[in-house]
C-alpha cells in the first residue's frame, strides 16, 4: 500500500494501478488502504470512472470503503467538467 500511495501522491494513476494489479497477481489481497490509494491517484488524474469502478469492486469483495475512500471518490467526480 505504501508504494501505491507514493504513486498516488505523484498523481501517477498508471503506476498505482500497476502495483495494485501486481498485488493481486502475487495473491496479496488488496485492502481498504490499497483501494483508497488508487482512488486517490484517480483524483489527481481526473479518472472519475476508474474511482467509481474501484468503489464498486470493493463492494463486490465485501470491503467496506472508509471515509478516505468515499472522499477520494467524490473528489474525483467533482473534477469532471
Amino acid at each position: 500500500s505504501s508504494v501505491i500511495n507514493a504513486c498516488a501522491q505523484k498523481g501517477d494513476v498508471e503506476k498505482a494501478e500497476q502495483w495494485f494489479n501486481w498485488m493481486e497477481k502475487a495473491n496479496v489481497q488488496p485492502n481498504v488502504t490499497s483501494y483508497s490509494s488508487v482512488i486517490n491517484a484517480c483524483v489527481k488524474s481526473v479518472c472519475w470512472e476508474t474511482s467509481l469502478g474501484l468503489l464498486e469492486e470493493m463492494a463486490r469483495r465485501s470491503l467496506e470503503p472508509d471515509l478516505v475512500s468515499y472522499d477520494s471518490g467524490v473528489s474525483a467526480c467533482e473534477k469532471v467538467t
